[in-house]
């Protein structure tokens, strides 16, 4: 028999057969050699991957399989971005064990563009295996369209244009272009109209 174990390797088995008959005891023994291959299945996955925005949680699951063909004890899963740990005590032979751990997105992830997570499990002469999840921060540019008020002359009046056309987001500036404006005919206030696909440039 074998125990459980993280140490991979190879281990004798002897198999012993006793046929009983009126002559005597008929005794066969077979020896072989078993080898001990430990190895897991590492998985993460995020509860949202695109678009996620400055101040959003992103919530991770991360999945440990025991794929080897010996029981393991006492692996070590770990997170790169939120820190978090956990011990698996005991793995069986093709059992899994399920973690989640949770992330705000900040500033500095929307400057970058993206959210890189690793969860790693080590533990034993297992080689140490990871999985990696991406997040797509979304990048959010505010810009005011412009107001006025006119005089009413019984035709149509319109204002148009951008406050700040010209904005800094993650340590650079951009120009951004917008075809906006508000009209009427009536005496009124009007809501801002955006017509087509508003679009951001190097300045």
């Amino acid at each position: 028999t074998t125990t459980a174990s993280t140490t991979s390797g190879t281990h004798n088995r002897t198999n012993v057969i006793i046929a009983k008959g009126s002559r005597g005891d008929l005794v066969s023994t077979a020896t072989w050699e078993e080898i001990l291959t430990p190895d897991v299945e590492v998985t993460k996955v995020a509860d949202k991957t695109e678009n996620v925005a400055e101040g959003e949680t992103v919530t991770y699951t991360i999945t440990v399989t025991n794929v080897g063909n010996v029981a393991l004890e006492n692996l070590t899963v770990s997170d790169s971005l939120t820190k978090d740990t956990w011990t698996i005590e005991a793995l069986a032979i093709g059992a899994s064990k399920s973690f989640t751990t949770k992330y705000v997105v900040t500033k500095a992830d929307v400057a970058e563009g993206s959210v890189t997570n690793v969860a790693t499990v080590t533990g034993g002469d297992l080689k140490d295996e990871s999985a990696t999840e991406e997040v797509d921060v979304k990048d959010e540019i505010t810009v005011t369209a412009k107001s006025a008020t006119v005089k009413y002359n019984g035709s149509e009046q319109s204002v148009s244009g951008l406050v700040n056309d010209s904005v800094t987001f993650g340590g650079a500036t951009y120009t951004v272009e917008a075809n906006v404006s508000a009209k009427g005919t009536d005496a009124d206030t009007y809501e801002t109209v955006l017509t087509g696909t508003p679009k951001v440039k190097d300045a």
